[in-house]
């Protein structure tokens, strides 16, 4: 009997251990740290389709992540604005599923996870806009040109898409980004491969991103002018490059001949004026001591001493420090003899 009550705590405390923290608008410090206890190697493959002059992004995404023997709950941060943004097409480790939407978090129940990897694939649209949206479209006033870019910090990305959004949960990405044709991109990653589509459209394949954090993914696209830099195959980041504007669209781009005599000019350069830096902080400091203690021993109506005496005292402390001085007398020992007793008439 004892023995079944014991394993009836013991379950109620487990189970006590695996309850989500109680939800509020944002990412908790307890849900923060509930997480980043039972969720492990998280993964995002996102596909994103941004067409020009559109208020909304289009994507899908897929969240991998390992959970222990005693499964959780699975929440992800979803911030969804009214009216501009949805999540659709829920499936669970490739079966068609319900999730609960509360205060701002999306929760796919302990019942249709597993121990180990699951796989969360989803549909979603957020919104794009001139300003007060995480991704942010820029109008050239110039010559028309549009561009779209992310800015996802400090805790933006789930009001893009349903995700982590907490820094300690690092996570390795994939991105496609479905774009006009007359479009480029930028990402986290290189560009591992591009297709031109029927549609008229281009997609941009990045390779998998190193483990960041979400406030840290992000993407720009748009008609960027590309500028090819010259390089060596020996010492390319040794070179220096001229960029001239020849008019809107063009740019020239020419490489000077690497000068190792201009290079270790300034590598000197440098060490002489950090070596000159420090010097004057070191002035600084020791001018500073020297006031305090001429307003310490200079006192109204108290004997003052001479500079040479400050002087005197400050040479023998740094002979003491560095080790040079076999026997330094105390600071006030100093005193006899080496002070002067200022007339009344002149400390007034």
């Amino acid at each position: 009997m004892r023995g079944a009550v014991l394993a009836l705590t013991a379950g109620l405390t487990a189970n006590a251990a695996l309850a989500v923290p109680g939800l509020e608008p944002g990412v908790s410090r307890e849900l923060a740290q509930w997480r980043a206890k039972y969720y492990r190697d998280v993964r995002y493959t996102l596909t994103i389709s941004v067409t020009a002059g559109a208020t909304k992004l289009t994507g899908t995404g897929t969240v991998e992540v390992t959970l222990p023997p005693a499964v959780p709950d699975l929440v992800l941060d979803w911030r969804p604005s009214p009216g501009a943004a949805r999540m659709a097409q829920l499936r669970v480790n490739g079966k068609p599923a319900k999730a609960k939407l509360e205060r701002e978090h999306l929760i796919v129940p302990a019942r249709l996870l597993r121990a180990g990897k699951n796989r969360i694939a989803l549909s979603f649209e957020s919104p794009i806009a001139l300003s007060g949206s995480a991704v942010t479209r820029y109008l050239d006033r110039e010559d028309g040109s549009e561009y779209v870019y992310t800015l996802f910090v400090p805790s933006d990305a789930s009001s893009a898409f349903p995700c982590f959004d907490q820094p300690d949960l690092k996570a390795r990405f994939r991105l496609e980004l479905v774009l006009p044709r007359a479009w480029t991109a930028v990402g986290n990653a290189p560009i591992a491969a591009t297709e031109d589509l029927p549609s008229g459209q281009r997609r941009f394949r990045f390779a998998e991103t190193r483990p960041i954090s979400t406030y840290l993914f992000a993407f720009a696209a748009g008609p960027f002018a590309e500028v090819p830099v010259p390089r060596d195959d020996d010492a390319h980041d040794r070179a220096r490059v001229d960029v001239e504007l020849l008019d809107d669209r063009r740019l020239r781009v020419a490489r000077q001949p690497r000068d190792d005599r201009w290079l270790g000019a300034r590598s000197s350069r440098r060490r002489r004026d950090g070596r000159r830096e420090l010097r004057q902080r070191r002035l600084f400091i020791e001018q500073s001591r020297l006031r305090e203690h001429e307003v310490a021993l200079g006192a109204r109506n108290e004997p003052r001493f001479g500079g040479a005496f400050f002087w005197d005292n400050h040479r023998r402390e740094r002979e003491r420090r560095s080790g040079r001085a076999r026997e330094v007398q105390p600071a006030r020992a100093s005193l006899v003899g080496s002070a002067r007793r200022v007339p009344a008439a002149s400390r007034n």
